[in-house]
């Protein structure tokens, strides 16, 4: 049976899994004990940090600096496949959408007060903590997979299911229904690696994915003036930034609304996932 594992199996990248996790538990009860709130920024931000410092020194002899160098056809697969997994985003949400109206289902699911929490204290805080979990998720579900299965038809089969129900939070119609779009994105970024086997550009093709939705309420904030510099040039959400966030929320849902009066269809606002991060702190909060 040891030997079988042994030929099947490399369990020493087992250990980035586990050490997620742990750092996610622990990251969230410091902030939660020693500075007595519960700052979901903060938490997600803190446990981001140290992950990718874990993922730095663990994966440090697996890498030289020839095979994270991003060269010209590397950018060019990069933005290709951008293009592509944005078009399949648009494909699924349709799809969702029109299963959402013939099943009778909101599909409505965004955490607003998350999200306008995370924008509020800084933006430089939700930029890092959704961008670099892009990257932890790539080392995680596909590069580490691909190593701890040595059968690469079962790496493929693994690193897809488990990233996308990795996304799965609750139990209901709905979230099955939006699982649609996680399993073609999923799909999308293990194929890209089992074709190419090159780490940087399904990393390249993350962060573009995730980055293209945090622009937006960024360039939003900066036109209307919520934007300040510190005395050492650090970026800032104002203080009426805040209140302004749920005027935007609230105009997007009451739009929707009153436009689905008439309808005889139902409309979803759907939001850019900022990868695990409600799925996180739901699990945190129901821990706590």
């Amino acid at each position: 049976m040891r030997e079988m594992i042994k030929r099947n199996l490399d369990l020493k990248y087992l250990i980035p899994f586990i050490a997620n996790e742990a750092i996610i538990v622990l990251s969230t009860l410091s902030v939660i004990i020693f500075l007595k709130n519960e700052n979901y920024s903060l938490m997600e931000l803190t446990s981001t940090i140290i992950m990718m410092i874990f993922i730095f020194f663990f994966f440090r002899k697996d890498f030289n600096k020839d095979k994270l160098k991003v060269d010209k056809e590397t950018f060019r697969l990069i933005i290709k496949y951008t293009v592509i997994i944005l078009s399949l985003n648009i494909i699924t949400t349709s799809i969702e959408n029109l299963l959402s109206t013939l099943l009778n289902v909101s599909l409505d699911t965004t955490n607003q007060g998350m999200i306008i929490e995370m924008l509020y204290y800084n933006p430089f805080s939700i930029s890092v903590s959704v961008i670099l979990a892009g990257i932890i998720e790539e080392m995680l579900y596909r590069y580490s997979i691909f190593r701890i299965f040595k059968n690469r038809k079962a790496a493929f089969f693994m690193s897809w299911l488990i990233f996308a129900f990795g996304h799965f939070s609750g139990f209901n119609l709905a979230v099955y229904i939006s699982m649609i779009g996680y399993l073609t994105l999923s799909f999308a970024l293990t194929y890209i690696y089992y074709k190419y086997d090159d780490i940087r550009i399904v990393c390249g093709v993350h962060l573009l994915n995730n980055t293209i939705g945090i622009i937006g309420i960024y360039e939003t904030m900066k036109s209307f003036g919520y934007i300040e510099l510190d005395e050492l040039g650090n970026t800032f959400y104002k203080p009426e930034a805040y209140k302004f966030g749920e005027k935007i929320f609230k105009v997007l849902h009451n739009t929707k609304d009153n436009f689905a009066l008439d309808k005889d269809y139902m409309i979803n606002i759907e939001a850019v996932p900022a990868e695990q991060a409600a799925a996180k702190m739901q699990k945190a909060d129901e821990l706590l």
